[in-house]
């Protein structure tokens, strides 16, 4: 029997939350019979736009959330196709087939708790669908062909970087090499054996000037605002020795300790015990509302919805970061920077003033968070031209050549 299904995103109206959202599920219909899968997403009415199946531009965390959504439909829709495809075809042999493994490897990653990973998997392999067109392709019909049309799709029509473009099809050739040493597919079926992406040197890191720090911390805005409490999350990173972003967000006043900063990284699992300077204990003076130590300092994540989840936490996370990048940008412009920023920028500028002001390459190190030396020189890598430079003034500053 030829089965036929329809695939929608849809809100359901008859399973409001408390806050007047309704959960946006993917509703698969067959035979007439429909199967509703959810997403985890809540949104208000308003905000949704049926025949676009996407979230109007109007939530704050639009883009966000449709791209988590369109990768949610993908996997979905794959995984159904494949047991469809199971069904029709019970007296063929099953071919190792590229998305479903993919779904395995993305399966693991979630079940060790990998979420960066995790999330960097999803949007590859959305984009790698998106290329090829296709939800169901087995292993050996993946040729040089098929990468070479990736790497110009991902050029022409996602717009990305040669670094972003080798680090995206990097991921393809991991989950091969994964799928070869289970022995999943026989090494013959590897195009990467004949073709191999290319990457440039490594971008130098963004960075602030301690000048352009300061015009930052003399911009007039308005207590509260948006604009306001970027400022300051941003601050606080650069002076508490590049604290990122993840981290930052679930600070709790129990972190505070005899003018200390004192918590687990998210990133590494190890513990940071930073001094905090007199303008991050200005920042903190502004949140001073409720201090009870199990609450969050800053007002980043949703105090009435159960985070216990960690993707949950992961994707509250994220959905604020771009939030809080989208300020930063309009602060930059207003502090007549031209460079473009985002948070991690803080830490950039935290460990390229330390440079400055030569702190020793281990106390940077420390500082940063880093768990060997090589990490933290590397780190530095991009900063070492212009140091460089600056050496090679100093030298022969005042000197006849």
């Amino acid at each position: 029997m030829n089965r036929r299904a329809t695939y929608k995103l849809v809100i359901r109206k008859d399973r409001p939350n408390k806050h007047g959202e309704f959960p946006v599920y993917l509703r698969i219909t067959e035979n007439r019979k429909p199967r509703y899968y959810s997403s985890g997403f809540f949104v208000k009415d308003t905000h949704w736009l049926d025949e676009k199946q996407r979230v109007s531009r109007k939530h704050p965390d639009a883009d966000f959330i449709n791209d988590r959504l369109s990768e949610f439909f993908h996997i979905q829709r794959s995984m159904y196709t494949n047991q469809i495809k199971n069904v029709e075809e019970p007296g063929e042999p099953e071919k190792p087939e590229f998305f479903s493994y993919a779904d395995k490897i993305m399966d693991r990653l979630k079940a060790n708790e990998q979420y960066e990973e995790l999330k960097k998997y999803r949007v590859v392999i959305g984009k790698f669908r998106e290329s090829t067109g296709k939800n169901y392709l087995p292993f050996d019909e993946i040729t040089v062909g098929t990468l070479v049309d990736f790497e110009t799709y991902l050029r022409t029509v996602k717009k990305n970087g040669r670094n972003t473009i080798y680090k995206n099809i990097s991921k393809v050739r991991r989950i091969f090499r994964i799928a070869i040493q289970e022995e999943v597919i026989p090494v013959s079926c590897n195009p990467f054996a004949r073709y191999s992406p290319k990457s440039e040197r490594p971008s130098e890191k963004t960075k602030l000037s301690m000048a352009d720090i300061k015009n930052i911390q003399n911009l007039k805005l308005e207590s509260g605002s948006w604009e306001w409490n970027a400022r300051n999350y941003f601050l606080f990173s650069f002076y508490t020795a590049g604290i990122r972003f993840g981290d930052l967000c679930v600070l709790k006043w129990k972190n505070i300790h005899n003018g200390r900063l004192i918590y687990q990284m998210g990133k590494t699992g190890h513990g940071k015990n930073v001094k905090l300077l007199p303008p991050a204990l200005e920042i903190l003076k502004h949140y001073e509302d409720n201090t009870d130590p199990e609450s969050y300092i800053f007002p980043l994540l949703p105090v009435n919805r159960d985070l216990s989840d960690p993707f949950t936490l992961k994707k509250a996370i994220s959905s604020k970061n771009v939030l809080v990048n989208k300020y930063l940008q309009r602060i930059a412009r207003r502090a007549k920077i031209k460079e473009h920023i985002s948070f991690h920028v803080s830490r950039h500028s935290f460990a390229d003033y330390a440079r400055k002001k030569n702190m020793n390459l281990y106390s940077i190190s420390k500082a940063l968070g880093h768990s060997d030396l090589k990490i933290t020189q590397q780190y530095l890598k991009s900063f070492d031209e212009e140091s460089l430079d600056e050496d090679m003034d100093r030298l022969f500053n005042g000197e006849d050549v």
